[in-house]
């Protein structure tokens, strides 16, 4: 059950920006939320999961009064990274409620595509994400060689 919907007040009032809640007035203004997290590139079970929501509420109800947020690691571990991110923009398109949150993977992946700075020097030698592994938790592994990665 959604909190009681605050009042939007001008930013020098003392309460949450003015922005902020515009920008999460429609989530605020959804009669649910689902959350989903943790897809790591596995966009069969990603749509298999979608399916299932379809037949729970409906089509409608989900494009409608339903706010989807994904919580973030949409990439990295499983063999669909880039065919997830193309569905789920797709989703955006069709279903005005779907949002999208960064997690540390999709953070990781940009800063290999070098589309947010980093700095190798501020990274200990031992920070590696091979110990999150575990074969049981994902339908597998790139398993193709990337030049430079």
């Amino acid at each position: 059950r959604l909190a009681p919907r605050r009042t939007a007040q001008r930013p020098n009032s003392g309460t949450a920006s003015w922005e902020a809640e515009m920008l999460f007035e429609p989530l605020c203004a959804a009669k649910r939320v689902v959350c989903i997290g943790d897809l790591h590139g596995n966009l069969k079970e990603a749509q298999s999961l979608w399916k299932h929501l379809i037949r729970k509420f409906g089509d409608e109800v989900l494009k409608g009064e339903t706010a989807i947020v994904f919580l973030g690691d949409l990439c990295d571990r499983g063999p669909s990274t880039r065919q997830l991110l193309d569905w789920i923009i797709m989703l955006q398109t069709e279903y005005p409620l779907v949002f999208c949150l960064s997690g540390n993977h999709d953070f990781g992946m940009a800063s290999f595509l070098r589309c947010v700075p980093s700095n190798p020097s501020d990274l200990s030698s031992d920070l590696t994400l091979d110990g999150t592994r575990n074969l049981e938790w994902t339908t597998g592994f790139w398993p193709h060689r990337i030049d430079g990665g």
